[in-house]
């Protein structure tokens, strides 16, 4: 079962970036298309929040899956003392971005777990909403549907949450890849509950290392 759901850590960051953008195009519809800023005040601000995110989540995927296509065709020949300014820029990127992708990751998660539960408890309904646009008391409309806050933030959260089946699936690719071995040291007791590496240790599972 694990092997069937093996993938390519580069995977991960090059098709699952094709989530992020549907990701972002909803809540882009959500936040200038069928606002909910009259309708649920919470709800307006996660869905923003969860939109700034998601843009920069994938400018980060991005940027890590062209930088591990461009490190796994170096060469020994690259890496001489004539090093270009490139392919440095492009190892700095392999090395650093996947850790601000997950932190990036994990906070989108969040948001769309927030805003999936606020639309559930704090909004209301969608019959209500149709209820008081009816009586006036919205002065919104929503391009082609009705608002259904259930339905809306849900449909986000199972964005994030295909990605992250990805990340699983990816997650147990542990080759090395090349020119990037960066050797750590082992942690000490005094990190083991910072805010890194409780993130690192959540996330283990769903986003590569």
């Amino acid at each position: 079962m694990a092997k069937c759901c093996a993938c390519q850590r580069k995977g991960f960051y090059q098709y699952g970036t094709f989530f992020v953008l549907l990701l972002i195009l909803f809540a882009s519809y959500l936040v200038f298309t069928c606002p909910y800023n009259q309708i649920c005040d919470w709800a307006h601000y996660i869905c923003w929040t969860t939109l700034i995110c998601g843009i920069g989540l994938s400018v980060l995927m991005c940027s890590v899956g062209m930088a591990y296509s461009k490190v796994a065709t170096l060469t020994m020949t690259d890496l001489n003392s004539k090093m270009t300014i490139s392919t440095q820029r492009w190892g700095w990127i392999a090395k650093a971005f996947p850790m601000a992708s997950r932190y990036m990751f994990t906070v989108t998660g969040v948001l769309a777990l927030l805003g999936f539960a606020v639309a559930g408890t704090v909004c209301p309904s969608a019959k209500e909403i149709l209820q008081g646009m009816k009586e006036k008391n919205y002065n919104v409309t929503c391009t082609g549907r009705e608002h259904n806050p259930r339905m809306d933030f849900g449909i986000i959260f199972v964005l994030w949450l295909i990605l992250a089946i990805i990340g699983c699936c990816s997650a147990t690719d542990t080759t090395a890849l090349p020119f990037l071995h960066s050797p750590m040291p082992a942690v000490g007791k005094d990190a083991k509950g910072s805010c890194a590496a409780c993130c690192e240790r959540v996330t283990s599972c769903c986003h590569p290392r």
